[in-house]
């Protein structure tokens, strides 16, 4: 996954996509100047709820920035010795199963239909950051909705005006997976998130009152003493045995601050 380069000279939002005087064009290699590869030992930003308006605010769209608007094939026909210029940007080629057969009749028949089509597609940034939760590791995506609409393009014999048919309408987004946020947990996230504290009726009978576990109860008197005595993890000494562990109830506040996160291979995703 990629990072914006904190000393890049592109740092500055919209400045990504600028242009050299003179320069009509800005090519792909000049976008991905500004990121760089994220590491598992590089630093990772705390998630706090009182910055979480300003993180959905300046959310990084990366360079899916570039394709806002829209955009359209066209047929340039520049090839002049052609007697018969194309109709359309392209060339679509479908294999046409004949009725009846399936995969299990080995050749089976079929026929190639081809068409020539234009192709047109719309992409709209949507404001604000969407949010990724994944637990310890959180995102907050940058997401461009696209439209895409293709239409075949044939000559009709008798009529000047071409006939266009829709064969393949489809629309998603795309994300930009782009900061990597450590949520760690807190009491009143786990609270929140469950919205029950974690008490169990089964913890009186080893002796603990507390309102709330999130650590193991432990068993250090041995197997068979009467009148066995539990204590939570965190009581026990070093080098201090014991003979039994009853889990705890739900994670404890800070779970999560030491990693590992996750990062994924790629910056882009699709949903459709």
């Amino acid at each position: 996954m990629l990072k914006r380069k904190k000393e890049s000279p592109e740092a500055g939002g919209e400045q990504l996509f600028r242009r050299m005087p003179g320069q009509n064009q800005i090519n792909l290699a000049q976008l991905m100047d500004g990121y760089s590869k994220l590491l598992i030992d590089d630093p990772v930003r705390p998630f706090r709820e009182d910055n979480l308006q300003s993180i959905e605010n300046n959310v990084d769209y990366g360079i899916l920035a570039a394709l806002d608007g829209t955009w359209v094939s066209y047929n340039v026909n520049y090839n002049k010795d052609v007697t018969s210029p194309s109709l359309a940007s392209g060339v679509h080629t479908t294999i046409m199963p004949s009725p009846g057969t399936n995969p299990g009749t080995i050749p089976g028949k079929f026929a190639f239909t081809s068409e020539e089509y234009i192709e047109k597609l719309t992409f709209s940034i949507v404001p604000g950051g969407v949010r990724n939760r994944g637990g310890a590791s959180e995102l907050f995506c940058g997401a461009v909705k696209y439209e895409q609409s293709i239409k075949s393009v044939t000559a009709v014999q008798g009529q000047e005006a071409l006939k266009y048919t829709p064969i393949h309408e489809e629309n998603g987004m795309y994300l930009w997976l782009s900061d990597v946020y450590n949520h760690a947990a807190t009491k009143e996230s786990i609270e929140r998130d469950r919205g029950i504290h974690a008490v169990s009726t089964e913890d009186a009978k080893y002796g603990y009152t507390g309102e709330y576990r999130d650590e193991p109860l432990l068993r250090i008197t041995p197997d068979g003493e009467a009148n066995p005595q539990y204590i939570l993890q965190s009581q026990l000494k070093s080098g201090q045995p014991y003979y039994e562990i009853i889990p705890a109830q739900e994670i404890k506040p800070g779970a999560g601050l030491d990693g590992p996160y996750f990062i994924p291979d790629y910056s882009i995703s699709e949903a459709e």
